[in-house]
């Protein structure tokens, strides 16, 4: 699903017709995506040396 989410928001920021509302959205989506993504990886690396 969130690699689903990805390639949508991604395929909205390469389309030359989409409005700024779109493109806006798509930027949000995969900023908050590769947020989500990255504190995921440090949470686990940090959970194991707990």
């Amino acid at each position: 699903m969130i690699l689903f989410i990805g390639i949508a928001s991604y395929s909205i920021l390469t389309n030359p017709k989409a409005d700024n509302d779109e493109k806006s959205w798509a930027r949000t989506t995969l900023t908050s995506l590769a947020t989500g993504v990255i504190g995921f990886l440090f949470g686990k690396q940090g959970g194991k040396d707990s």
